[in-house]
This record gives C-alpha cells, structure tokens and sequence, in this order.
C-alpha cells in the first residue's frame, strides 16, 4: 500500500481524501463502510515510511489518547501493516474551533462562558487526574459543537501558541497542571474579550475578573493547584443564576412598570367583578364557577413551572453547572461512602476539601462536595420523573438525599439534591 491512499481501502474504512501533509505525516479523511462514519487517519507520508523515530512518536500518541472523557478526541484504532501504521481517530476538521467560533460570533457572555469554561476544566481535571498533560492548550485546540465542548490535541503539541504558554513553560519547557491551568484561565480570558491580556477597565463580574487573575500568575504557586481548584472558585463565587439577576436588572424599569399595569388591571377587575355581585363585598365561598376559576389557575402556574423546568434542563443547563453543597459528616461515614453518595471520586472529594494524609473525618465537620442542582419538587411530581429530567437513576437521587420514605420524604416544595452524573 502506498502513501497515496485516496480511494483504497484500510481494513472497513475506505480512504475519501487527501486532506494535508506534516513533515512526517499524512492526513486523510475516510469512512468506515458499515457504521457510515467518517475518521481522521494519520499515518507516515512517503518520504518517511522508514523513518524509525516518526514511527514510534506515532505508536507515542497512543499514550495520551487512552484518555478516554466523552469530551475528548476519541481513538478508534490503531493499524500496523508491513508497510505503514496508521491511527483511526474521530474526525472534528469539519467543527469549528473555540477561536473561530469567538471570530465569528463574537466574545462570550459572562453566562455562555460560565457553560463552556466548566466543562473545559471538567475534561482537564479528568485528564490531570490520570497524569495526562495537555502539550498545546489553547483556543485552536477546543471544539465547540452547541452548549458542548471537545477538547482535542492530547496526542501532540499542534497548534502550540505563546499566547497561552506559562511564562515556566516559555521559559524552561516546563509541563504540568499549573502551566495548563495557565492556559486555561488565558482562554477564559479570550472568550470574554477576545484578547490574552486581562484588561484593566471591564464590565464583568469582579469575582470572575479575580478567578482569571489567580489562574494566570506568573508564579505557578500562587495560582490554583488543580482544575478542581479553580472550578470550585467559580462554583463558590458566581453562578449562572447570579450571572442572570444582573442582567435582569437591567431591564428593571421595565419590570416596574409591569407589575404596576398587573395590580391596576388586578384593582380593575375587582371593581368589575365586585360590581356585577351587585356591590355585594363578600364573596360566595360555594360559587364553583370560582373555585373552578381559581384551581385552573393554580394548575397552569404549575404546569408553566414544570416546562420551563424541563427546557432547562434540556438545554443542559443544569447538567453544566455544578454547585458547591456543605456535606454534615454522620458518625462512621467514611470518605468513600460519602464520595459514593454524591457520585463522586475519593480523590476529587480530598482535592476539594485540601486533606492531607494527617486529616481525620470529624463528626459534623462540614465537607465541600460537587452537586449538579437543587430540585423544588412540583406537586405530583414523582421520583421516577425526576430522575428521569437529569438523566440519573432514582436509587441515585435516594442515596443524595437519605431518602427512606419516598412517600414521606419526597413531597410538594421539597428540595433535593440532585448529584453528578457517574
């Protein structure tokens, strides 16, 4: 088989193009003929199919790419024949990038960018956590496909940007967590302004404005040790939720001025209704025609409540936001089982609690851990149907809460915890 693979075919997968060369490798886009799926194959270009180094620095990019975050650039395969090796990998060349998308779109609102930004650390931490560092992480590198992110370039240092370096790894080639959650708050600052610097005057929220700051410290001490770090800073400082009342105000005026037209239509229709009683002042308390009025009433305010609860969620709204929940520690509750109940790891739970080996657990010792919501349970609600809006299972929403009496436990304006996605 040759280097010019348009139009062969490699095992199921038929190669379609050609798509660009690099100094020691080729890309093609192919499909693999029974899932009708298209693939990125990179393999030796011609000129160094007998190139010993090139070939092992592409057997090399198999490390990284194990990691294996439903956000991450996925590897399908590896294929060695006598006469190439060939990596299989999810084709995204088609997707825009972060750095198109803000070139295109326009800089981020405080709250797109609160969405984006946490799934981006959710995918480093995870990657971090297994001792994978990402070798080019900038804005070229971060797919965005809607509400949803990919992080791609695990496997090589393409798209390498001094812009988003640390000034340690400028410096000395030094690469580790801090130098990466460097990069990371350089691009949170791009998205909101669509430059690397911070600027001095800006109209976003101060704690965001001091999370960046923190990331971006040329001393990699005095920024955050771990993602989960600087996730937890943004968790505690500002939410979506807070994101959204500020620009509520805004249109306060506005606000004013509709509930002043809401209590002069409500006295109007007093005057009216109190008038066809025939100036009676006390209202029939087994008119049905009322009370029928009344409960409707009652029911479509509900039901507005359940679907915007449901757009909401659909929207991944709540799915993306992670809160900040104080856990009371029970007496002979270990780190594990609490870690268990809120769908968490032991490690990510002591990283946001800064345990050291030398930490006891102390009954009714507060404990940080992550939570995906607060649910206000509507009234007929069930336990089946909640679960089912977040994507969980029931047994998972039980253990959050301590639930022993669903009938008891779970009822109208009830508050449950509703925990991370395993």
């Amino acid at each position: 088989m040759t280097a010019q693979l348009v139009g062969e075919r490699l095992l199921n997968y038929e190669i379609k193009s050609f798509l660009r060369s690099e100094t020691f490798y080729d890309y093609y886009l192919a499909e693999h003929l029974l899932f009708d799926r298209k693939v990125l194959i990179k393999t030796l270009n011609a000129a160094h199919l007998q190139n010993v180094e090139a070939k092992e620095k592409l057997r090399r990019e198999i490390h990284n790419l194990r990691f294996t975050h439903p956000q991450s650039k996925v590897l399908y395969d590896f294929i060695e024949t006598p006469e190439n090796s060939y990596l299989v990998l999810e084709y995204l060349e088609d997707k825009l990038n972060l750095e198109q998308y803000i070139i295109q779109n326009g800089t981020l609102t405080e709250e797109k960018m609160l969405r984006l930004f946490r799934q981006i650390l959710d995918i480093l931490g995870s990657a971090h956590q297994i001792g994978i560092i990402h070798p080019a992480l900038n804005p070229k590198n971060i797919i965005i496909e809607g509400n949803q992110v990919k992080i791609v370039g695990f496997e090589n240092p393409n798209y390498q940007d001094k812009n988003y370096q640390s000034p340690e790894e400028i410096q000395k080639g030094t690469r580790n967590e801090q130098s990466n959650i460097f990069s990371l708050g350089k691009i949170g600052i791009f998205m909101l302004f669509g430059i690397t610097e911070l600027p001095k005057k800006h109209a976003i929220n101060p704690k965001i404005y001091e999370a960046l700051a923190v990331a971006t410290e040329k001393n990699p001490k005095e920024r955050f040790s771990t993602c989960a770090e600087f996730a937890t800073a943004l968790s505690e400082e500002i939410s979506v939720e807070e994101v959204e009342i500020k620009h509520a105000f805004t249109n306060l005026p506005v606000i004013i001025l509709g509930v002043l037209l809401a209590i002069l239509a409500f006295m109007l229709y007093d005057i009216i209704d109190e008038t066809d009683e025939r100036g009676s002042l006390v209202y029939n308390l087994y008119d049905q025609a009322r009370i029928k009025k009344i409960r409707d009433s009652v029911r479509n305010a509900r039901r507005q409540e359940f679907i915007r609860d449901s757009i909401r969620i659909a929207q991944n709204r709540a799915e993306n936001l992670q809160k900040i929940h104080v856990h009371k520690v029970k007496p002979g509750e270990t780190l594990k089982e609490i870690a268990e109940k809120y769908n968490m790891s032991v490690s990510h739970l002591k990283q946001l609690n800064s345990f050291t080996e030398k930490t006891a657990l102390k009954v009714d010792a507060g404990l940080r851990v992550v939570i995906r919501d607060y649910h206000k349970v509507l009234d007929g609600e069930e336990l089946g149907q909640i679960a089912q809006k977040y994507g969980i299972s029931k047994f998972d929403i039980i253990r959050a809460n301590d639930i022993e009496d669903e009938l008891k436990d779970v009822y109208p304006g009830a508050d449950l915890i509703i925990p991370i996605k395993k």
